[in-house]
């Protein structure tokens, strides 16, 4: 299958729908706990376009673009709320840190309830096998799962 140029450069996309029933996120990642079934009552969604690459890189022409309607459609479909759905556009390291972290706040305070709670992560932008390009800075994708599965 053929797909446009602009859904396959710089594309990460982790749709890392961790569920999170009273379980810690990180568990469920590896696969040591089986998820429940039912509904989601707390979905969550940080969505990030960076068109900006580092040194080397050329800049992206819809990696921000792409990242609003994909957050349209999580909350028309997905029924996120506006209030859970995160769209950052050009963030520095920093502004995604301070997000993440406060969506694993949410994350473990649903789990405290015990309730379910879903993250849906979302960047498009440049990246290699270990790290997301914010400009130019990166982040690890292990300190990125930190900051939600805590």
């Amino acid at each position: 299958m053929n797909f446009p140029r602009r859904w396959v450069v710089g594309r990460v996309l982790l749709m890392a729908a961790a569920f999170v029933q009273p379980v810690a996120a990180q568990e469920v990642l590896q696969g040591r706990e089986a998820l429940q079934p039912g509904a989601v009552t707390n979905p969550y969604a940080v969505l990030i376009g960076e068109n900006p690459g580092g040194v080397g890189q050329t800049t992206l022409h819809y990696a921000e673009a792409d990242a609003q309607p994909m957050a349209a459609v999580l909350r028309e479909l997905g029924k996120f709320s506006e209030a859970r759905t995160h769209v950052l556009l050009g963030p520095d390291r920093a502004q995604l840190v301070a997000t993440l972290a406060a969506v694993g706040d949410e994350l473990q305070a649903a789990r405290a309830r015990g309730e379910q709670a879903q993250l849906v992560f979302y960047y498009s932008g440049h990246a290699r096998a270990d790290a997301i390009h914010l400009g130019s800075e990166e982040l690890a994708l292990g300190e990125l799962l930190a900051g939600v599965c805590r």
